[in-house]
């Protein structure tokens, strides 16, 4: 199964040793496919996704943004450092031609 779009999205971790707090950052990526949305070992079919959107900080290249996939579970949030606006106009491009199949008349059974 081919990945038609992807998003790096990270992880932060933020712990406390010896009165010192760290930051830690994990990078990882959100790959949408056809049929499914794949997230590290998680994987979400198509029909259980409503709706994608995204919220972008100000505050320069480094700032973090939230990635929110709208699922039959609730919203899910993804940290994002680029602008996701080209993964969710995959997506959505994606539902549209889902539904256009779904609706076209030859695949329609006659009687």
């Amino acid at each position: 199964m081919s990945v038609l779009a992807v998003q790096a999205c990270v992880e932060i971790t933020r712990t406390i040793d010896c009165n010192e707090a760290r930051i830690t950052e994990t990078s990882y990526h959100i790959e949408l496919h056809a049929h499914e949305v794949r997230i590290r070992d998680k994987r979400i079919a198509m029909s259980q996704i409503y709706d994608m959107s995204c919220h972008r900080k100000h505050g320069g290249s480094d700032a973090i943004g939230f990635l929110y996939l709208h699922t039959h579970r609730g919203v899910e949030t993804y940290f994002v450092r680029d602008n996701p606006a080209s993964f969710i106009n995959a997506y959505k491009k994606l539902k549209r031609e889902s539904r256009v199949m779904k609706n076209h008349p030859s695949d329609q059974p006659e009687g």
